[in-house]
């Protein structure tokens, strides 16, 4: 009787809570982890104190306990008092429940249950993180406005474009020199983390982040009027500068792919934004010669071994350095998914399997491969059956689109092509799937338009 009188209580507690507070604090725990990037900055500069992982531990606790207190609301309103209720829910919404479930068995079965659940020391990007992740992207379904998502994309890109502004400083020496105290906290910096990688442990974790950036800018560029729009063209060519000091050849190439995706989406919607998108490809590729011709040709460079790999002379699969290395980490990993194809050796699994070839890392590189090789290869085909149905969704309806959730859309295309070169992040991957909730309500914004 006691326990039946406190699920009444709770029930009536939880009742009360306007739906409206879940929007709002869905909002504001998205809005937090943009501004953890500078605020973290910040600590790192000023006072040589690192608090991002912590940061981001505990906003995403409050993401957690937020979608958790979400869950007892729907269930206790009677939107998901029956299992069939679940159908109610798009085919990517079911496709991203049914890869946390699958990871779950896989993460049950994994050889080291502990590193599958907590992750590693340096990624802690465990199945607890998942969690995370899952959070975030409920978070970004419960935002309901597109005013809204422009807020927090013009957040994100001036976040990141305060990140660039460390790029400068580790860039001129002189800077350094003038910034007495602070200046030598970036030296600090460099040994922590890699050169011109800011707050983040590897160039191409910040490559992820940058890359997201320019589409993201690019599109504001697309949807903006008046003085608003010189600021985030500078901005965007800001960020490319940015991206191509930082050196991560897969993101830079992911940038064009994905500029050239979403130019061709904003000028399918109307014909009248071809001299925008003439603008934004002219100043990509004038930042781009720039930037390389005073930096020892650096694109010029990662081209022409980029060209020389792929030779038909050349045996690509033949050379495990193509990539820079990524060759011999791939052709790895796809020996361990023919070892466990079904559900993978668990979150982390490959830690110790790289180890012991001989190989010091514990990621294949390529997101796609790493999935199948931590969960299995059913795992991928859910993931991939997610993003490809609310692809086609979003194309078959491109003109009843919200056009920032266009932008969104470009931003996940970019996001996805350099996922083929690179590893998943603790603090990098909450923004990928921020993105991909705001995208997952793209089926009610036509349904009112």
């Amino acid at each position: 009787m006691k326990q039946q009188m406190n699920d009444s209580t709770l029930k009536n507690v939880i009742l009360k809570i306007p739906e409206s507070f879940f929007h709002k604090a869905a909002f504001i725990i998205l809005m937090a982890f943009i501004l953890l990037m500078p605020l973290s900055m910040c600590g790192l500069v000023l006072f040589a104190f690192n608090i991002h992982g912590f940061a981001i531990t505990m906003v995403g606790v409050a993401a957690e306990l937020l979608i958790g207190l979400y869950v007892l609301y729907e269930i206790y309103s009677g939107r998901l008092s029956k299992l069939k209720d679940l159908f109610k829910f798009r085919v990517w919404d079911l496709c991203f429940l049914a890869l946390l479930l699958w990871s779950g068995i896989s993460t049950v079965l994994a050889d080291d249950l502990e590193l599958a659940i907590m992750g590693t020391g340096y990624r802690g990007e465990g199945y607890t993180m998942y969690f995370v992740y899952a959070s975030i992207y409920v978070c970004g379904r419960l935002v309901p406005w597109e005013k809204t998502y422009k807020k927090l994309m013009i957040a994100y890109a001036v976040s990141v474009s305060l990140l660039s502004l460390m790029t400068v400083v580790q860039y001129n020496p002189w800077l350094q020199s003038a910034l007495g105290t602070i200046g030598h906290n970036f030296v600090i910096l460099e040994i922590q983390c890699m050169k011109y990688s800011a707050i983040f442990h590897q160039i191409n974790h910040y490559g992820y982040i940058l890359n997201m950036a320019i589409l993201c800018l690019a599109g504001l560029f697309l949807i903006s009027t008046g003085w608003k729009k010189y600021i985030y063209a500078v901005l965007f060519c800001f960020n490319i500068w940015a991206l191509i000091i930082n050196d991560t050849f897969g993101c830079y190439l992911a940038s064009i792919i994905g500029l050239i995706f979403l130019v061709i989406l904003f000028i399918i919607r109307d014909r009248k934004c071809v001299r925008q998108a003439v603008v934004l490809i002219v100043l990509f590729i004038s930042v781009s010669c720039v930037t390389s011709l005073n930096n020892d040709g650096i694109l010029g460079t990662n081209f022409f071994v980029l060209g020389t790999e792929i030779a038909p002379s050349n045996n690509l699969f033949e050379n495990n350095g193509a990539g820079t290395g990524r060759m011999a980490l791939w052709k790895h990993a796809v020996k361990y998914i023919q070892e466990k194809p079904i559900f993978g050796h668990g979150p982390e699994g490959l830690y110790y399997k790289y180890r012991n070839d001989g190989i010091w890392t514990d990621r294949p590189h390529n997101e796609y491969l790493q999935y199948a090789a931590f969960t299995g290869i059913p795992s991928v085909f859910i993931y991939l059956g997610a993003l490809i149905s609310m692809l086609v969704y979003c194309l078959k309806n491109l003109k009843k689109l919200p056009q920032e959730l266009v932008v969104i859309g470009g931003i996940i295309f970019a996001y996805c092509t350099s996922a083929f070169f690179g590893n998943t992040m603790y603090y990098t991957s909450i923004y990928f799937f921020m993105f991909i909730g705001l995208l997952s309500t793209c089926h009610l914004k036509c349904s009112e338009s």
